[in-house]
């Protein structure tokens, strides 16, 4: 996932197992120089010019030679985590970056950690090639959450909102709740957090994406899980839409989107106009 204001920040895209796509000439060419390999959650920025500057799955950051930056591993991302890693450059700072991570419990890669983490970046050092800073790694927003993040733009131009979700299983957390915190110029607010509507009924799933629309107006949360809508024990799962407002940082009004049961709701995207969810 890439997120930046100006579109060739997001003109270098890694994913996959050394997939890349390079966009800067106006028609994408393909590329398998990325060091990264991960079956889902990744993010990519570039700077205004549209030059890669990194790239992470939540794990490791590499620099733009793709090598890994100096305290650029152990970030608390997981490489089963569907938004695993989404990059924001901070308002009028232009070498200030930070990378926000969900983590979730994972027997596979040995994770114990259930929740939402920040780093930064400052492309100043290691020879403008960026290191992570050492003492703003890994700094917990939430001690548990589900794998879904998204970033919009505040009303104000200025500030970012940081959204994910805590399902019913997020233990000591208010249940079923969005959560938004406040990118500002000045850094993060830690205390900025919001606790908006939720669903009616809630899911414990956490896989699937929350993605917000181009215009910051609405908000999309998949669930991966086989939708039977005659069942009330999956009442909380499949796609819902929800409003947004970019002023409070509030998601609410729920919609569920309902399709034919059996199918399973995991990645989602708006078109370029808002009008339409994929």
């Amino acid at each position: 996932a890439v997120f930046g204001w100006s579109q060739n920040q997001a003109n270098w895209w890694f994913f996959g197992t050394n997939a890349g796509i390079d966009f800067n000439s106006g028609s994408p060419l393909p590329n398998d120089i990325g060091q990264l390999d991960t079956i889902e959650g990744c993010s990519a920025i570039s700077d205004a010019c549209g030059s890669l500057l990194f790239y992470t799955d939540g794990i490791t950051v590499w620099n733009r030679n793709h090598n890994i930056m100096p305290n650029g591993d152990s970030l608390f991302g997981d490489p089963s985590s569907t938004q695993s890693a989404l990059i924001i450059p901070l308002f009028n700072s232009p070498d200030l970056y930070y990378i926000f991570t969900i983590s979730i419990f994972n027997s596979t890669s040995g994770s114990t950690r259930t929740g939402m983490y920040y780093s930064v970046v400052d492309m100043n050092l290691n020879a403008g090639a960026g290191d992570v800073i050492v003492n703003q790694k890994n700094i917990e927003l939430l001690p548990n959450s589900t794998e879904k993040l998204f970033a919009a733009v505040a009303a104000n131009g200025q500030d970012t909102w940081i959204v994910t979700y805590a399902a019913s299983i997020a233990g000591s957390l208010s249940f079923d709740q969005f959560y938004a915190f406040k990118l500002t110029p000045n850094g993060m607010d830690l205390q900025a957090t919001v606790n908006s509507l939720s669903p009616s009924t809630s899911t414990t799933d956490k896989r699937g994406y929350l993605k917000v629309s181009p215009d910051g107006t609405k908000a999309a949360m998949m669930t991966q899980f086989y939708v039977d809508l005659t069942n009330p024990n999956e009442a909380g799962y499949g796609a819902w839409l929800f409003d947004f407002n970019t002023t409070s940082g509030m998601v609410n009004n729920p919609v569920r989107l309902n399709f034919p049961s059996g199918y399973q709701a995991y990645g989602t995207e708006f078109s370029l106009d808002s009008r339409l969810l994929y």
